[in-house]
């Protein structure tokens, strides 16, 4: 994400433009620090493009979270996420469960209470929406079925989402070339990529003819 996404917000009429929809992947980092470490880039996002009258999806909190909001009898949960500042958020995705479970879920006791019976592995998993397939498939679903004004999805994500400790949730992604071979037993893991251990320090790379790519890539305009 770039402080200057703002900068983008339309202020022309987008009235019978409901073909056009604009999917912002809100990692709430830049290249240079988070982008609003003590406030909410999705909020102010949300602002700015419903003040100008598009139509504005947010996906911020993955399924594994329902549980816990489905409890959430006293309202604290919620008030918790949205007090919860984007600096905090990112501290908590450097962390581990046990930290979370403290320094989050602490805060409260009605909150600490919804998770008194979860393992720290259980509160580490819970997603976020970006990284949840069945949430961003509603929420494509509902932008295409939305009519006269664009959309913008805005998806709350984990910068290097799926790296581990090689880079995932830190600022230093985007900087990432190559991963050690602990790195990459976590990524084959992970995502269950069919690789044998004996085979895994000698992968190949996979180069495909330029004809190939030639129609690969005319296949797919930009």
């Amino acid at each position: 994400m770039s402080r200057n996404l703002k900068a983008l917000s339309p202020s022309r009429p987008v009235k019978k433009l409901d073909n056009l929809v604009f999917v912002i992947n809100c990692n709430l980092q830049r290249l240079d620090g988070p982008v609003t470490g003590n406030g909410k880039i999705i909020n102010e996002l949300e602002g700015i493009f419903a003040g100008a009258g598009w139509n504005v999806i947010k996906v911020i909190w993955g399924g594994r979270w329902d549980e816990l909001l489905r409890k959430d009898t006293s309202g604290k949960l919620i008030q918790l996420m949205n007090e919860t500042v984007d600096g905090d958020y990112q501290t908590f995705k450097s962390k581990d469960g046990a930290y979370v479970r403290e320094h989050f879920f602490g805060k409260y006791p009605e909150t600490a209470a919804l998770v008194a019976d979860w393992t720290d592995e259980q509160i580490w998993a819970l997603n976020r929406g970006g990284h949840d397939p069945k949430k961003v498939f509603a929420a494509l679903k509902k932008a295409q079925e939305t009519t006269g004004k664009a959309t913008v999805i805005l998806a709350h994500t984990i910068k290097g989402y799926g790296m581990g400790d090689t880079a995932e949730g830190k600022n230093i992604a985007h900087q990432v070339k190559k991963m050690n071979m602990d790195g990459v037993r976590y990524v084959r893991d992970r995502f269950n990529v069919p690789v044998a251990d004996a085979d895994i320090e000698k992968l190949a790379v996979r180069d495909l003819p330029g004809r190939f790519r030639r129609a690969y890539l005319s296949a797919r305009p930009a």
